[in-house]
């Protein structure tokens, strides 16, 4: 599941901070809610609107265009593995605002990303390592969970989903994770490839089963999440010895999250994988702070986390995060002394994400660029952060100016956050540029990612 970042109305994820109860998923918001009939949008809750003035999404559709479908039972083959049809993609809901893939000959469905072969020399635009699961997501907002009846199922995880958005917008892409050895880590796999991400480095974990994670979407900006990580996540199971430095070293962008240093082997793994780069290229760190993600009987506190924040800085050469993030890196939450103490650790780049308020970015060189959000009908803010983050990946890589790449993060941001889904809900190119010429016009884009 994507955390919302600092796109315009990208939602809370983390606001409790309450840890794991016995037999219960790891969530990120409160449980007393009054119970609500299976009708209602939240009875005796006030209708809500977003920065942008605009109601919240309430209808019983999707927000992809099309009324809710009655859950399918996907038929599975041999080993309990899901057979695919001879258009190949994915079964259960599909979202029209998917453009990840594109029909050719015979129908058959190809992911418009590049997948190569093992033996290509070239390195990658984008190696990402990180979280990586799946999304099960009502398909009507404004109800509560224990209401829900019909649930898309989709990839998910941060660094995934910022994999997906890089893909999405054309670059050359690979993840490093692990899943569980069971169906829905074949379900996985399988939607990498369409998405155009090279997975010869995600490995199954057999110990372990593939991480889910439900939420609730109440727009404009309370998504709680309900995490699935028990007794062990796959993607923190990542050892130092089975990664590909070589690889690592070579790629123009490696991507690495908070997360991956809460545990043992993958906090190893990814500082060795930090030291290996020796700061080449464009190595990002993604704050990603989930306190319920840390181990221990309530969750990690700050100071626990801040000397591994502290010690994978060294390596990094941008720094992306909230102001919440941003404070567990530094100790700092106003925006503009939390990027100064990030170039202080180390970052060529500092990028504060302060949600409505926009986004700032500081570089060492003295640059700076501070952005006004790009307003948007929220649907569902939870994968706005990780399209910002594909996206500032694609602007990083082309050489863009830090206003002009910052620009188009947050456009990209702004057209997920106004779409149900996160992976599938990545925009292409025209996408984005639509998104911006609206805003440059004044206009605000659709809820189907910036198409009129």
């Amino acid at each position: 599941m994507a955390r919302s970042g600092g796109t315009p109305g990208a939602g809370r994820t983390d606001r409790s901070g309450r840890a794991e109860q016995p037999e219960r998923p790891e969530r990120s918001e409160r449980s007393d809610r009054p119970e609500q009939s299976e009708q209602s949008e939240r009875t005796g809750r006030p209708e809500r609107t977003g920065h942008t003035g605009q109601r919240a999404h309430t209808d019983h559709t999707d927000h992809t265009g099309q009324f809710e479908q009655s859950e399918r039972t996907e038929q599975t083959g041999r080993a309990g593995r899901p057979e695919q049809s001879d258009h190949g993609a994915q079964s259960g809901h599909t979202d029209p605002a998917d453009h990840s893939q594109r029909t050719g000959a015979a129908g058959r469905v190809e992911p418009t990303g590049r997948t190569d072969p093992p033996g290509s020399a070239d390195p990658y635009d984008l190696i990402a390592m990180g979280r990586l699961g799946v999304d099960l997501y009502p398909l009507r907002t404004g109800v509560p969970l224990e209401r829900v009846e019909t649930f898309g199922r989709f990839l998910g995880g941060s660094a995934a989903n910022v994999a997906v958005a890089a893909a999405r917008l054309g670059r050359r892409v690979a993840l490093v994770s692990r899943t569980g050895g069971d169906p829905f880590g074949a379900y996985l796999h399988r939607e990498l490839r369409r998405f155009g991400v090279d997975d010869r480095w995600v490995t199954p974990v057999e110990a372990y089963p593939t991480p889910l994670t439900f939420c609730e979407i109440f727009p404009p900006d309370d998504f709680p999440l309900y995490f699935y990580r028990r007794p062990g996540a796959p993607d923190l199971e990542i050892h130092p010895h089975e990664l590909d430095l070589d690889a690592i070293g070579a790629a123009r962008v490696f991507w690495m999250t908070g997360t991956g240093l809460s545990a043992e082997p993958s906090r190893t793994a990814t500082l060795t994988a930090l030291a290996h780069r020796a700061r080449r290229g464009l190595t990002v760190f993604d704050l990603d702070w989930r306190s319920m993600l840390w181990p221990g009987a309530t969750g990690a506190a700050p100071g626990e986390a801040r000397p591994h924040y502290r010690e994978a800085l060294r390596y990094a050469t941008v720094a992306v995060g909230n102001l919440a993030e941003c404070e567990i890196a530094t100790g700092e939450r106003e925006p503009y002394a939390a990027a100064r103490a990030l170039l202080a650790a180390g970052v060529r780049v500092a990028v504060v994400k302060r949600g409505p308020e926009g986004v700032l970015a500081l570089g060492a060189d003295g640059t700076s660029a501070d952005v006004p959000p790009v307003e948007v009908e929220v649907v569902n803010g939870l994968g706005a952060g990780d399209a910002f983050g594909g996206a500032l990946c694609h602007g990083l890589l082309a050489g863009w100016g830090l206003e002009r790449t910052v620009r188009y993060a947050n456009a990209a941001g702004a057209v997920v956050a106004g779409r149900l889904a996160c992976s599938s809900a990545m925009p292409t190119p025209a996408e984005v540029e639509r998104a911006l010429a609206d805003h440059e016009a004044g206009e605000r884009p659709s809820p189907q990612g910036a198409r009129r």
